[in-house]
């Protein structure tokens, strides 16, 4: 089985690329789909903020890999060889997969400002609407432990150019 772990900043392009590995016999699964699970339980909205808190709380009650130990289910359930886990946010989750041949992290880079203006734009509603609560969830995006995660990375991709730029460094990347 080879697994692929994209990580890194809200906004820098881990589902785009995701999504381009799909059309090349990849599987996706990714860490806030846990995290949902737990919200719908609950009756509450799908919101960055409660995604943030909920995740934080999981991790607080059954440990810092909870969420890749269930996406791992997941995956041997489905009986996949080749795989893209989207969303570590901490070392826990990270060194989980780390563990096992075959597994690759992957930092998906951009600049603050694009990120900023990829979020705005795309108006999910779990996405700010602005400057200022873009640095709010930011700062909490890096509450997780992603700091320590981007220094266990395996291969770093700088995605602050085009969809087209992505998809070269994709090729590159992961031999698509």
């Amino acid at each position: 089985m080879k697994i692929f772990g994209l990580t890194g900043h809200m906004g820098s392009g881990k589902d785009t690329l995701a999504d381009m590995l799909i059309l090349h016999g990849f599987k996706k699964y990714v860490y806030s789909d846990v995290i949902k699970e737990e919200l719908d339980k609950k009756k509450m909205e799908h919101t960055r903020e409660n995604l943030q808190n909920m995740g934080n709380i999981l991790r607080e009650r059954h440990g810092s890999d909870i969420l890749s130990r269930r996406l791992y289910e997941k995956i041997c359930s489905d009986g996949v060889e080749r795989v893209i886990v989207v969303g570590i946010r901490n070392k826990g989750e990270a060194e989980f997969f780390k563990r096992m041949d075959g597994f690759k992290l992957v930092w998906v880079d951009a600049k603050e400002k694009i990120r900023m203006e990829r979020l705005i734009e795309r108006g999910l509603k779990k996405d700010p609407t602005n400057e200022d609560q873009f640095k709010k969830l930011d700062k909490k995006d890096l509450s997780t432990g992603l700091e320590e995660v981007e220094k266990i990375l395996d291969v770093k991709v700088e995605n602050n150019g085009t969809v087209e730029d992505l998809e070269e460094k994709a090729k590159e990347v992961f031999g698509i």
